[in-house]
């Protein structure tokens, strides 16, 4: 899977989460989802069940907030760094 299919992928599983809650939107590979206040705590610990059973990536409790999830594009990245630090190409 490329970065863009993976962008494409989690964005679709973001907008979907909180469409169920009634917030409608785009989200760009950019813009912030934790420090804006768009994701609660609740729906980060949502994405991360997503990118553990969906993508197959471990998520360490150290690697969960802002700093590593804030925008999809620093999700990609974390997903590609787990992905190489298991000795996967997927």
């Amino acid at each position: 899977m490329t970065d863009d299919e993976l962008a494409r992928r989690i964005a679709a599983h973001l907008r979907a989460e909180l469409a169920a809650k009634g917030v409608e939107r785009t989200i760009e590979p950019q813009d912030r989802l934790i420090s804006s206040g768009l994701l609660s705590s609740v729906d980060v610990l949502g994405l991360v069940a997503f990118l553990e059973d969906e993508l197959g990536v471990e998520i360490a409790a150290h690697e969960i907030g802002p700093d590593r999830m804030d925008t999809i594009d620093a999700i990609v990245a974390l997903v590609r760094a787990k992905r190489e630090e298991e000795g996967e190409s997927r």
